[in-house]
């Protein structure tokens, strides 16, 4: 029995016969911040949408706090504390930022875990009443992270948190991510902004043409060389 938050191992996922992700194994431990960086077309967002239960593995296995997930629907590991934030927020955008929160609260959660989440995002809540898909995209990123909040996660999986926003806003962004993960919440992070995502992250993959290529400490990244060669990606 494993003690990580999400165990993935051996994984292989397809489109349509031609094979994108070979052989993934990627283990992230509780109250962990995991970056998940690489080229574009590397297969990130596949292996998050794989995780999410969205894509079917052709091969390997998944497991969350220590349950085998490989064959549960998106829903139910959604229900056993996994969150997927994806690229381009995936809020309701006809509906209010309360509507959009209360959609998100569990059952038998009390209302006022709403109140105390806009202690956690304040720029929300004077917008309750604003229909979600009229705010910034700096907002709905904050309502999205919001949502994932009042879920009580055990991991959220972000995909490009960072994409379109201003920087002052991607501060916020980070500063809202470090407090989720203070509540012990596991974070696995695709991220552009490869510094942001260093400075954050525990542990590191780099996936490259649908290969891990390096797994292990941030600390043991060389910043300047492999990453600004690897990954041309932009570093603040």
């Amino acid at each position: 029995m494993t003690n990580d938050t999400l165990r993935i191992d051996g994984l292989h996922v397809g489109y349509r016969g031609a094979r994108v992700l070979h052989d993934i194994s990627i283990a992230i431990p509780p109250g962990t911040v995991t970056a998940l960086l690489g080229p574009n077309g590397a297969g990130k967002t596949t292996l998050l949408r794989a995780a999410a239960g969205l894509l079917r593995p052709t091969a390997g296995s998944l497991r969350l706090a220590g349950a085998d997930v490989t064959r549960w629907s998106a829903a139910r590991r959604a229900r056993h504390g996994l969150c997927l934030i994806p690229e381009g927020r995936g809020v309701f955008g006809a509906l209010t930022v309360r509507e959009n929160l209360r959609m998100m609260l569990p059952a038998r959660a009390p209302r006022s875990r709403i109140d105390e989440v806009l202690d956690v995002f304040p720029d929300l809540r004077s917008r309750t009443g604003q229909a979600a898909g009229s705010m910034s995209g700096g907002q709905q990123q904050m309502l999205a992270l919001a949502r994932a909040w009042l879920t009580g996660p055990k991991i959220v999986l972000l995909d490009e948190v960072s994409m379109g926003l201003a920087p002052l806003v991607v501060d916020e962004i980070f500063v809202a991510l470090d407090a989720l993960r203070s509540t012990g919440v596991s974070l696995l992070l695709v991220e552009q902004y490869v510094d942001r995502a260093l400075a954050m992250a525990d542990t590191v993959h780099l996936l490259d043409r649908g290969r891990i290529t390096f797994g292990g400490p941030a600390a043991e990244i060389d910043r300047d060389g492999l990453l600004a060669s690897y990954l041309g990606a932009p570093t603040h």
